[in-house]
């Protein structure tokens, strides 16, 4: 083993206030490390309050990440008709974490357990919409969910409400040495290569979801581990499994820090 007391993992973004994972991963008798590798900007921020001011000209909404979540709540107003006239209309999230944070708001999202663009076009596919549906999203969303969107001719409009950003200061890769380091999303898997030189052949890392572990396999690294959805307990199973097929043992991630 790397370490002689609780396998070190280290959550490739920043720790939220009880944080599920992070809770997850401890009663499963992991020590938890958080690192954020990505800065959010949210950008366009007018453009989309005009969108939202007119939900006639729409059938719905399409958010694929919390931080989307984020930019509609600044203009979603309790009792306000316009408000309400949202969230009559159909919400598609990919994700617990993102069709929670859309809860709050007061929508009733579909494709929580999706778990990817794929998956999730499948269900936007199987509504008849008339209407034009708002693809709230960053400027780094990836292109298979518009893509499957427009081969079955649904329309939408995107509007891009936040920006992402590699991080240039990740000290705490710099001064341990983590057993599992755990990407949540493409645009991880960049900054983590941008910033640090790591030998990826004595890396062990986790994937939140296929889309994650699909960016991993690109840039070269060896995928150990995939959530079969994107939760804690998932997460979880998979790191465990991938600890009884190896018998428990785990290998050096870094050659120098």
């Amino acid at each position: 083993m790397s370490r002689a007391s609780k396998p070190l993992v280290c959550l490739l973004r920043a720790l939220e206030t009880d944080d599920l994972y992070a809770r997850a991963l401890g009663e499963a008798g992991y020590e938890v490390l958080a690192q954020p590798v990505l800065e959010f900007t949210l950008v366009n921020q007018e453009a989309l309050h005009e969108k939202l001011h007119r939900p006639e000209d729409y059938d719905g909404l399409i958010v694929t990440s919390p931080r989307a979540v984020e930019a509609l709540a600044g203009f979603i107003e309790e009792s306000s008709p316009t408000t309400a006239s949202w969230q009559k209309k159909a919400a598609f999230a990919v994700g617990p974490k993102t069709a929670s944070a859309l809860r709050t708001l007061g929508f009733e999202p579909q494709g929580e357990a999706a778990g990817s663009a794929h998956k999730l076009a499948n269900v936007v596919i199987r509504h008849p919409f008339e209407k034009p549906l708002l693809f709230v999203c960053g400027n780094r969303h990836r292109h298979e969910l518009p893509n499957l969107l427009r081969r079955a001719q649904v329309a939408f409009e995107v509007c891009i409400v936040y920006e992402t950003r590699s991080r240039t200061d990740m000290a705490s890769l710099t001064k341990t040495t983590p057993d599992w380091l755990v990407f949540f999303s493409p645009s991880g898997v960049e900054a983590v290569d941008r910033v640090l030189g790591m030998n990826r052949a004595t890396i062990r890392c986790a994937a939140i979801g296929p889309t994650t572990a699909a960016a991993l396999e690109a840039a070269g690294w060896t995928v150990d581990a995939v959530a079969a959805t994107p939760t804690p307990d998932a997460l979880v199973a998979a790191v465990q499994e991938f600890g009884r097929g190896r018998g428990g043992e785990f290998r050096t991630f870094f050659d120098t820090v």
